[in-house]
């Protein structure tokens, strides 16, 4: 705690990402941990000051009311817990609210500025933020025997402070500003600035030249006055109404998780682990809720198997490498939505696997062929041209059990469904997208004699296989969970999904790729649910959304695999995912 700007107390707080790598997350996120209490509460200060709609540092006023005679005759009407300072910054102001109106107190001249609109906002909008920081008693009152440079001392005599307030956000004491100094007189500027809990240093805003504490120093003869940091770092005072820096002082609650891996360096702060992620493992993965309230799921299906192709030459199975270009399977489609869940709930994410490719089995022409990813891809083709798998789709399931249970599939209220598998024949065709409520089609080789080609998954049955001469071993039409599986030489298997994309096929001249699985929602519009007595061999549809179990989804969003999405940090877009699946579950707050 005490030290030079080096010590390892940073960390994020208003993202789940890093936020050292910008000026803007800096200066919007960035905290520094003031100490941790004895029941386990980290207590934070803001790295920079506040500012006003996100464009410059603004100066506010402890007060609008300053002299003896509005505040009561003896100073008694100004405390902190009835200044404007202490209702912005806890929620408190608002345009409609008469306590909050009157004299300028933003440093630009505008009476409608409120530190809210910038900052106890952008908290409130997002709940799961100010969920987690805990209601705090704050003491406040007045001594003038404060400035004495010492943490203990103005800790002994802060502690005694006899107002209190509960509330969430404060500002720091000035025995927290002492406690941090390495040592030396705070009037001494070489001695300040390179302490980390200063923030006028050199590079920082130099229009706000000081910064305001919590607690008042008291009244001389006509004005109240309060505590401040000064630009070089002694602690002063002035009058209430003065126009100085704030940085909010808050304690997180308990129960908060440190991502792992994290450091509190500035270059790899600690972050909130309030996000779960999953990648593909090729098993079942449990989610239990740590507490009641609303969660955010996002998914995002699987790709599938891609193939390489050179049209003058012949490409032999491990010897694809190099020749040619490599063209891509399908991509996924990722869904989207919050549900209310109860604490100890639990869920069973099935992450999709990408579709298998050429280097996934050994060349022996056409004895072996390339699966499809975990969790329904079909099987591509073989031969001496070998095409791609079917992707595996990304589900959330209220029962555990392997991949293709019946039971167990017909648990899911969330699936993203998989791409199909590339085609390969001389030249190749990429499979076709995973759809949004249907599944993208299977696509035509160049130079192919014209034929049927595989459909995408649908609400209600899987894909069509694409039309084969009967051959050994034709495609396989898609089914519930299930991508189907290529004819036996050069077709793509079939995305997985809600229900499964057709599987490619071959036929005298011509090959085609797999088609797309489509994607589920519990309470998207369009979406087909089942009834809880289907069986395997009789499925029942469903004019409704809403899954059986009565879980449903809000806020819902499904995005097809040719079409913008998110990345899976949230940081970018993608045009369908490429690669395996991938799972993220949020808790957004209470309510």
């Amino acid at each position: 705690y005490q030290g030079t700007d080096n010590v390892n107390n940073w960390i994020c707080f208003g993202t789940t990402r890093d936020c050292s790598k910008s000026e803007e997350d800096i200066d919007k996120y960035m905290y520094r941990i003031i100490g941790v209490t004895k029941s386990g509460e980290l207590k934070l200060i803001k790295e920079m000051a506040v500012k006003e709609n996100g464009s410059e540092y603004i100066g506010f006023g402890w007060n609008d009311k300053y002299t003896l005679r509005d505040c009561g005759g003896d100073g008694s009407g100004c405390t902190w817990v009835n200044s404007r300072l202490y209702q912005r910054l806890n929620g408190l102001c608002n345009a409609n609210n008469s306590n909050c109106t009157g004299v300028t107190v933003g440093y630009t001249g505008d009476t409608n500025i409120f530190i809210g609109s910038d900052y106890y906002e952008y908290l409130n909008s997002e709940s799961i933020w100010l969920e987690k920081i805990n209601t705090h008693t704050w003491k406040y009152g007045e001594s003038q025997n404060l400035d004495s440079y010492n943490g203990d001392s103005a800790y002994a005599i802060e502690s005694q402070f006899t107002g209190s307030v509960d509330a969430k956000i404060g500002l720091q004491y000035i025995h927290d500003y002492y406690y941090a100094y390495p040592g030396g007189n705070p009037e001494n500027y070489d001695n300040v600035k390179n302490s980390w809990i200063f923030y006028q240093k050199d590079s920082y805003n130099t229009t706000i030249k000081y910064e305001w504490l919590i607690g008042k120093y008291g009244i001389d003869s006509i004005e109240v006055h309060s505590w401040y940091i000064y630009q070089r770092g002694p602690v002063g005072y002035n009058n209430i109404r003065s126009v100085n820096g704030v940085r909010p002082v808050f304690y997180l609650t308990p129960d908060i998780i440190i991502k792992e891996g994290t450091t509190g360096k500035k270059d790899n702060p600690y972050i909130l682990d309030i996000e779960r992620e999953y990648e593909y493992t090729g098993t079942p993965q449990e989610f239990v809720a740590s507490k009641d309230g609303y969660y955010q799921i996002e998914l995002w299906g699987a790709s599938g198997g891609g193939a390489y192709y050179e049209y003058s030459n012949i490409c032999y199975s491990h010897n694809c490498a190099g020749i040619g270009e490599y063209i891509k399977g399908g991509n996924g489609a990722y869904t989207k939505g919050t549900i209310k869940l109860n604490k100890g709930e639990k869920l069973y994410i099935y992450v999709g696997e990408m579709g298998k490719d050429y280097l996934s089995v050994p060349y022996t022409y056409g004895d072996i062929r390339p699966n499809g990813g975990y969790n329904g891809g079909g099987q591509g083709g073989s031969a001496y041209q070998i095409a791609g798998g079917g992707g595996g789709a990304t589900d959330v399931r209220l029962e555990n059990g392997s991949w293709n249970d019946f039971n167990s599939l017909k648990s899911r209220i969330m699936v993203a469904g998989a791409g199909g598998g590339t085609s390969n024949w001389q030249l190749t065709a990429s499979g076709g997208y995973a759809g949004g409520l249907t599944g993208g089609d299977g696509i035509l080789n160049q130079d192919s004699n014209p034929h049927q080609l595989a459909t995408g998954g649908t609400q209600m049955s899987g894909g069509i296989r694409g039309y084969d001469i009967n051959m050994e071993s034709p495609p396989t039409d898609g089914k519930f969970g299930q991508g189907g599986d290529s004819q036996y030489n050069h077709g793509g298997g079939g995305g997985a999904g809600y229900y499964g994309g057709g599987g490619g096929s071959y036929t005298s001249g011509g090959v085609s790729s797999g088609a797309g699985g489509s994607s589920f929602i519990s309470g998207y519009p369009g979406c087909k649910a089942i009834d809880k007595d289907s069986t395997e061999d009789h499925i029942i549809s469903l004019d409704t959304p809403n899954h059986y179990s009565g879980k449903v989804f809000t806020d819902y969003e499904m995005i097809a695999g040719n079409e913008e999405m998110p990345t899976h940090d949230g940081l970018s877009t993608m045009t369908g995912n490429t690669g395996n699946g991938f799972a993220k579950i949020t808790y957004k707050g209470a309510s």
